[in-house]
């Protein structure tokens, strides 16, 4: 089946700090995540690609951003360039949408931990704990 020029419907508005990489080095050169209205035929196409979210230490300061390559079936986390877990892409699609709702418990994948707090998303690696900017935040929920 050809593939259209451009998206057929959908989502757009994904910002372009996340296609530039801007700040720590990390770069996708002409990636504009879109997330696609189903194609004629019915079948529905899901976004797959890396992009990059913003994390802040305890006292708020930037840290270290992660990168998260989402695939169709898994969704794989890296930190300081280390792949630190691998998520079913369902199961923690379905989470963060709970997580988003009612109070849920911690999802653990590999040597991560994410949780919710106050409205913020949380993201434990090792004995590290983060805290996602709020545009990060919304990239992981509109991408996943």
């Amino acid at each position: 089946m050809p593939v259209p020029d451009r998206p057929v419907g959908g989502v757009e508005g994904i910002p372009q700090q996340v296609a530039r990489g801007a700040g720590w080095g990390l770069r996708s050169p002409g990636l504009v995540p879109r997330i696609l209205d189903p194609w004629p035929g019915g079948e529905t196409v899901e976004w797959v690609g890396r992009f990059r979210i913003d994390l802040l230490n305890g006292r708020g300061w930037p840290a270290p951003p992660a990168e998260i390559e989402v695939r169709r079936e898994t969704v794989h986390l890296k930190h300081e360039l280390v792949e630190v877990a691998v998520m079913p892409r369902r199961s923690f699609a379905v989470w963060l949408a709970e997580a988003a709702e009612v109070a849920v418990r911690p999802l653990a994948a590999g040597s991560v931990v994410w949780a919710l707090d106050l409205g913020a998303l949380l993201l434990t690696v090792g004995c590290a704990r983060y805290r996602l900017t709020d545009e990060s935040r919304r990239q992981v929920v509109l991408l996943v």
